[in-house]
């Protein structure tokens, strides 16, 4: 279980640093092309993540922590679309925003951690 979270952590970290490098190297024009109909550009994948990272998550965990069923999540209706206000470096820098200043990757590292302490404690309650 330890080695699985720390997996888990490392990949969390690491996420924003490389979708900014990948801003920052692809091409505009290919980072938001779709590479087929009804597949999403990785600009459309960036501010998935970004929405369910920022909406999506926090309150799955907060649900999961109080141990209450969560609603479904539908990105297509409930997801933010991409605007050309906010190009794809800017969104990724938004999306590795530190955990003090509101950020959702950061934010879910920490929820990470309280999710697995709860989910410890209720394997303890379970076995005990």
């Amino acid at each position: 279980m330890e080695d699985t979270v720390e997996f888990v952590l490392s990949v969390l970290k690491s996420t924003p640093q490389r979708w900014i490098h990948l801003a920052e190297t692809i091409p505009i024009e290919l980072f938001q092309r779709s590479p087929a109909p009804k597949e999403w550009s990785a600009h459309e994948c960036l501010q998935h993540i970004f929405d369910t990272e920022k909406m999506v998550f926090p309150a799955r965990v907060g649900y999961l922590l109080r141990g209450e069923d969560y609603p479904a999540y539908d990105p297509d209706a409930a997801g933010m679309k991409p605007t050309i206000n906010m190009t794809a470096i800017e969104l990724a820098i938004e999306f590795r925003r530190s955990p003090d200043s509101d950020c959702p990757a950061g934010e879910q590292q920490g929820n990470f951690t309280q999710l697995k302490t709860r989910e410890e404690d209720l394997l303890w309650e379970r076995k005990y």
